[in-house]
């Protein structure tokens, strides 16, 4: 991968240590409120999205598992919500670059259950609908097989 600009190698090193210091602190508190829940899934995200960048796909794979987790645990995400269509679509990604073929069907399977009955919106401020459109670009064949969800045309979701 070429590094350019905001994904230069210090930038995502930053982005690790911020990611990390921000879970410490919401597995620290007790009771976590909506905007905590959201963060501390978001957090999670933004941890596995480091790695991708990285090609550490066991570690982006582990963090997206907990990220759906953490959506099971806190009931400020319902089980097919948006947000966990995209949790499962990006998980299908690094399963597939893990030639991990049969859980990236599931998983792929799952985003798109959860995805053809969902309206794209707005993503969780600071994961943005780009990083979507760039990990359908990143993910298209031959490496992730045809689906409803990688044909989705993004340009009509705001940032």
């Amino acid at each position: 991968m070429k590094w350019t600009g905001k994904d230069s190698p210090i930038a995502i090193a930053e982005g690790e240590d911020v990611a990390k210091a921000l879970l410490r602190t919401f597995e620290r508190i007790k009771n976590l409120d909506v905007s905590d829940q959201l963060s501390h899934v978001r957090s999670m995200i933004t941890l596995a999205r480091v790695y991708w960048y990285r090609g550490e796909q066991d570690l982006a794979r582990a963090a997206l598992k907990k990220s759906l987790d953490l959506t099971k645990k806190y009931p400020t995400f319902s089980e097919e919500s948006y947000y966990t269509g995209f949790i499962y679509m990006f998980l299908s990604a690094v399963e597939f670059r893990l030639q991990l073929f049969e859980e990236g069907n599931i998983s792929l399977t799952l985003a798109n259950e959860i995805l053809r009955t969902q309206m794209p919106q707005h993503f969780m401020p600071g994961l943005g609908s780009y990083f979507l459109s760039q990990l359908l670009g990143a993910s298209n064949p031959p490496k992730w097989p045809w689906s409803p969800i990688t044909q989705l045309h993004l340009s009509s979701i705001s940032p």
